[in-house]
């Protein structure tokens, strides 16, 4: 029995990271093409996982909402920091923050 349930976890463990990673990728490419909107350069390609809770959706569906913050910057010298959230694998809303030339996207 104690196997069984081991087992479950790790699997449960698996799909998790898994399911992290595509998302993960998902916030990249629209952090990518916001920027792109916005005519600025995503720094270090990449995005960070900031907050990870689990929510019910407009259906009553528990799944994970994920924020993830990515940076930015207009000239190279200035950084601003962009965030985004996930419910599921949905993106829920894309803010670039407090950088002065866009508007919530």
């Amino acid at each position: 029995m104690y196997e069984l349930l081991f087992l479950a976890g790790v699997v449960g463990l698996f799909w998790f990271w898994w399911d992290s990673i595509g998302v993960k990728e998902v916030a990249r490419d629209y952090a990518k093409q916001a920027c792109r909107q916005a005519d600025v350069q995503l720094l270090d390609d990449t995005v960070a996982v900031s907050r990870i809770r689990l929510r019910r959706d407009s259906n009553g569906k528990l799944k994970f909402y994920r924020q993830y913050r990515f940076d930015f910057t207009p000239d190279g010298e200035q950084r601003f920091q962009g965030k985004m959230v996930f419910l599921g694998r949905i993106r829920e809303q894309l803010d670039l923050g407090t950088y002065p030339y866009t508007q919530r996207l």
